[in-house]
């Protein structure tokens, strides 16, 4: 999938930028949307030579890049994960803007609207029908009451319609492209099941793992007994996000988990996946949760003796 990224995201106007909240709304949303894309590989980003020469060296450049402090901060950070998901755009037959059907909310010069509709020009110029489209939106803009956005000309029969409108970087990481990428699928993948878990309750619960009171580490032999599973995935996570939202007492008395000692050993312990299967696991030294296996249906035996 390709992606036409809004200006507003790495254009921001003096205005703004001196409002210290859109500030902060801005860089955050900034880093975190070009974070997501290149950590995980997601898309490509439509982008020329033109709107590089506006960012980097122009009167019309924004704030971030002539104050030395901000500047110093982003443009590394904007090599490292910008640079690397540019698909580069080439305006061969000098086309001038095109339209936007609603018409996107801009606080910006004139100039890098234009430039960006110069762009989406040329990719109305060379676009086929049938490919995925996505339209990632700035802070100041809200997906539209209709359907979409649609870019459109008066020298071509067809238009670009955007097929998925990212309003928020979290938008981009669904549960199943999070549990297909980074469910495990050997032993070693211990750090794959970590973001697994990680991005899973951030989607889901809009929270962090560092947020609850405990924290955990799993074994080998945990990851292991992850390989394979399929159908209780969502349940395993969901499982394990409860049981680190709270403290022994409260899980022990939650339905839906009832953590209580193995065979009525002091340093094992289990909790509830479902009906039949479980989670085991022991207490480290630092008081952290401690995963030693899944027991999946085929186990369960095993793991309610």
């Amino acid at each position: 999938m390709k992606t036409i990224l809004d200006p507003s995201i790495i254009f921001i106007s003096e205005q703004e930028w001196q409002d210290e909240k859109k500030r902060d709304d801005f860089i955050e949303y900034f880093l975190e949307t070009f974070t997501i894309i290149s950590d995980h590989g997601l898309t490509q980003i439509y982008w020329t030579d033109d709107l590089d020469s506006l960012l980097f060296g122009h009167i019309y450049a924004p704030p971030w890049i002539s104050n030395k402090n901000w500047r110093n901060q982003l443009i590394p950070f904007v090599n490292r994960q910008f640079n690397s998901i540019k698909e580069r755009v080439i305006n061969e037959k000098k086309l001038t803007p095109c339209l936007v059907n609603p018409n996107l909310n801009s606080s910006l010069e004139q100039v890098i609207n234009d430039t960006f509709l110069e762009m989406m020009h040329v990719i109305i110029d060379k676009f086929e029908s049938e490919e995925d489209m996505a339209i990632c939106l700035g802070v100041s803009n809200h997906p539209p009451n209709n359907n979409g956005y649609s870019f459109l000309c008066n020298c071509h029969d067809n238009q670009v319609a955007p097929n998925k409108i990212i309003s928020n970087p979290n938008d981009w990481l669904s549960v199943s492209f999070i549990l297909d990428k980074y469910w495990p699928k050997s032993r070693t993948d211990k750090e794959d099941f970590k973001k697994c878990l990680s991005l899973f309750i951030k989607k889901k619960y809009s929270c962090q793992v560092d947020d609850f009171p405990n924290c955990f580490d799993c074994s080998d032999k945990f990851i292991s007994s992850l390989v394979g599973e399929i159908k209780n995935r969502k349940a395993i996570l969901d499982s394990i996000y409860l049981r680190l939202s709270l403290a022994q007492k409260k899980a022990m008395q939650n339905k839906s988990l009832k953590d209580e000692p193995f065979k009525g050993s002091f340093k094992e312990r289990r909790f509830k996946v479902n009906k039949v299967c479980r989670i085991h696991y022991k207490y480290s030294q630092k008081g952290d949760l401690y995963l030693l296996k899944y027991y999946r249906e085929s186990e369960h035996d095993k793991a309610l003796k």
